[in-house]
């Protein structure tokens, strides 16, 4: 609302406007319908106290934060780590769950439920060369492009079966689950195969393969001479709904990813801005906007002959409720408080509690 009254947008031409002058209007705003507000509630039948209001915009209520924050501090259960969020670029902020949720929605055209705006993306199966077997590669598929400069690793499901194949027309060895070779095959993506050998997810763990990319190619060994990145990792949140079954890792995008590169050990490289924006550890998007690279990336990689298939893709993709652009899931630095030694105490006091309904206290 303000922003639109101001004829600003974005975190960039905030600061350019004046975070003081901003401020002021946003705090003018929220009275600006005080009166009508307390009209609305008191026919609605609830009950509140307007005299001694607070709002979470007055000092006072600030400072009573940051007060339970200093006492959380000196008991040392405040620590600093990494979680995965929504940012939304043009804001330059992660969003919380509850603003993704108010992002625009349109309904699936084949459901007709209602979900996240659809937006068309780029769908891409990538070959990636392994180190210990000349000649041969591991397809994976990938609809973020703008997130391969930052790959780590790959991910198969270790019960799955997948297959060794030569593609007759080209004679190419590649590894790829079963399924989703026939999948490619019957939409003409790919021709005839022989099948040389099959083995489950779990024998191809370890192995390593070739960076695709040479931005983060100093991670490929520990100092002591073990293998650090670039190599196949074990998922079991790997599926064979789509895809190649093999599952392109960049632990600072994405949930899964970043659970598995913890879990695996993996370096934490995240190349973007809070505005999306590359910055000069990958020296040739340097400046651009991660979904505007997406073309640049896919281009240098078919230069490469690195492309085995390329598609789009048009599906429900979650949008910044103040801007509706695309929102990017990133590994931002983040302030946790530590419950795990007191969750015994804080169940015996959730007990002490009449919770109304019953069932809302034990849920």
């Amino acid at each position: 609302l303000i922003e639109n009254e101001l004829g600003v947008h974005g975190r960039a031409e905030i600061e350019d406007y004046g975070v003081p002058r901003f401020n002021a209007a946003c705090r003018a705003g929220v009275l600006r319908f005080t009166q009508e507000w307390e009209t609305v509630v008191k026919r609605m039948g609830r009950w509140v106290d307007f005299v001694n209001d607070y709002k979470t915009m007055d000092a006072s209520f600030m400072e009573s934060v940051w007060w339970v924050f200093r006492q959380l501090w000196d008991k040392g259960l405040i620590y600093e780590g990494y979680r995965v969020q929504p940012v939304s670029p043009k804001l330059g902020t992660p969003l919380s769950n509850f603003e993704v949720a108010q992002g625009p929605q349109e309904k699936d055209p084949v459901t007709r439920k209602e979900g996240h705006k659809r937006r068309q993306d780029p769908s891409l199966t990538i070959r990636f060369a392994l180190e210990d077997e000349a000649g041969a590669y591991l397809w994976a598929w990938t609809t973020t492009p703008w997130t391969l400069p930052s790959n780590l690793a790959l991910a198969v499901h270790p019960d799955v079966e997948y297959v060794k194949v030569k593609v007759e027309a080209t004679g190419e060895v590649a590894y790829i689950e079963p399924g989703r070779l026939a999948d490619y095959q019957a939409r003409g993506r790919v021709g005839d195969t022989e099948e040389l050998a099959r083995m489950k997810g779990r024998d191809l763990i370890g192995r390593p393969y070739t960076p695709l990319l040479p931005y983060f190619a100093d991670y490929r060994v520990r100092d002591d001479g073990s293998r650090w990145a670039f190599k196949v990792v074990g998922a079991e949140y790997v599926t064979t709904d789509s895809g190649t079954g093999i599952v392109h890792q960049a632990p600072a995008f994405g949930e899964d990813d970043y659970a598995v590169g913890m879990a695996e050990g993996l370096p934490l490289v995240n190349p973007l801005s809070l505005n999306g924006v590359f910055d000069d550890s990958v020296p040739d998007f340097a400046g651009q906007f991660a979904k505007d690279a997406d073309k640049g990336i896919v281009d240098r990689l078919k230069a490469e002959d690195k492309v085995v298939d390329q598609d789009v893709l048009v599906h429900p993709y979650p949008h910044c409720y103040r801007t509706d652009e695309p929102l990017l899931y990133m590994a931002i630095s983040t302030w946790f408080m530590s419950v795990e030694g007191m969750r015994e105490r804080l169940a015996e006091l959730n007990r002490e509690i009449h919770w109304v309904p019953e069932h809302v206290g034990a849920g």
